[in-house]
C-alpha cells in the first residue's frame, strides 16, 4: 500500500458511511447520526453503524478493468494511475465488506479514463425509488464535499491527472436505477 493508503481507507468508510446515511434518511424516520473522528495521524475516521440483516446476498462482482492501451499498445499512463486508484479503492473496500452486505448486494467500482470513476452501489433490497431519491439528494451536498475534499486530491496523490470526474449511483436489486449524481472538478 502506499503512503496515500490511510486516506483512501477513511475515503471508502467515509463514502459508505454517506451512502448508509442516505439509505437511511431516504427509508427511515429516525436515521442513525455517524460522527466522523480523528484518529492519531489526523485522518479522518468513521465508526460505521451496525446494520443486520443475515439474509442479504453477498455477491462479489469483479472489479473493471478500462486501463486502454494506444494504437501502439502502450497503456496510458493517466489511465493506469486512474485503474491503479480504482484498484486500492476496491482493496479497501474489501477490508469491510461484511458491514456492506446487509444494505447492499453489491458495490462495484469502475473506472473510464483518462480520469473518471463511477462507484455503483446496488442495493439487496428493493427500494421505493421516489422515497430513495429524497433521502440520496438530500446527502448530495455531503457527497459534493467528500469528493472534492478528498476524492480529488486522493486521485491526484495516486497521479490522475486532467479534469477528474466522480459519479455516484444507486441501483435497485433489478438494475434499474434509482439515483445518479456526477461531480466535476
Amino acid at each position: 500500500m502506499t503512503s496515500c493508503g490511510a486516506p483512501r481507507t477513511a475515503l471508502v468508510r467515509s463514502v459508505s458511511v454517506l451512502a448508509l446515511a442516505a439509505f437511511l434518511a431516504g427509508c427511515s424516520s429516525d436515521p442513525e447520526v455517524v460522527e466522523p473522528t480523528t484518529d492519531e495521524t489526523g485522518v479522518e475516521q468513521t465508526v460505521e453503524p451496525e446494520v443486520t440483516d443475515s439474509a442479504a446476498p453477498t455477491d462479489d462482482a469483479e472489479p473493471t478493468n478500462t486501463a486502454e492501451a494506444d494504437s501502439s499498445g502502450d497503456v496510458d499512463p493517466n489511465a493506469s494511475a486512474l485503474e491503479q486508484y480504482a484498484q486500492l479503492e476496491r482493496d479497501a473496500l474489501e477490508q469491510f465488506a461484511d458491514s456492506l452486505d446487509a444494505l447492499y448486494a453489491d458495490v462495484t467500482i469502475e473506472t473510464t479514463p483518462p480520469a473518471s470513476i463511477e462507484y455503483i452501489y446496488t442495493y439487496s433490497m428493493e427500494l421505493d425509488p421516489d422515497a430513495a431519491v429524497e433521502g440520496l439528494e438530500s446527502q448530495g451536498s455531503a457527497l459534493e464535499e467528500l469528493v472534492n475534499s478528498v476524492v480529488f486530491p486522493a486521485m491526484e496523490a495516486q497521479g490522475v491527472t486532467g479534469e477528474k470526474q466522480v459519479t455516484y449511483t444507486y441501483l435497485n436489486p433489478d438494475g434499474s436505477e434509482i439515483w445518479s449524481q456526477t461531480y466535476p472538478e
